[in-house]
């Protein structure tokens, strides 16, 4: 397997050994990542304004909604 990277080094595709691309990442401008694309599933993440998880969704059917708790240290 091969590994693609962003100029600030995330992680943006997973390439198997026939150059064929299994894994696909997207990210938004503040570094989370809007969407994973495994296995032909994509899964696409939502958060709030504090850049904190709020809720996933595979394929566009299974919402998951979770109860985060985001602690602050310092």
């Amino acid at each position: 397997q091969s590994y693609k990277y962003d100029k600030i080094g995330q992680l943006l595709a997973v390439i198997d050994p026939a150059g064929k691309e299994v894994e696909k990442y997207v990210y938004d401008p503040a570094g989370n990542i809007l969407s994973k694309t495994v296995a032909g599933k994509t899964t696409t993440y939502t958060y709030d304004k504090a850049n904190q998880l709020v809720s996933s969704t595979t394929d566009g059917n299974q919402k998951t909604n979770g109860n985060y708790i985001y602690t602050r240290t310092q």
